[in-house]
């Protein structure tokens, strides 16, 4: 934390709480595209760790 920045508290905790949703939400999607066809499983996990990476990389 920056002691320069009073906010930056309230940002981590919005990004934390938004960094469960997303995975939350990413783990209700496998469970059901694995009940549907393995393969569609492997699809979306591929999808969201591309995703993901470029989020990430495009942070800087």
């Amino acid at each position: 934390m920056n002691a320069s920045d009073p906010h930056a508290r309230e940002r981590l905790r919005r990004d934390l709480i938004a960094l469960v949703l997303i995975i939350a939400g990413i783990g209700g999607l496998a469970v059901v595209a694995w009940s549907v066809h393995p393969l569609l499983f492997w699809a979306g996990l591929s999808a969201a760790a591309v995703t993901g990476g470029v989020l990430l990389g495009g942070g800087k």
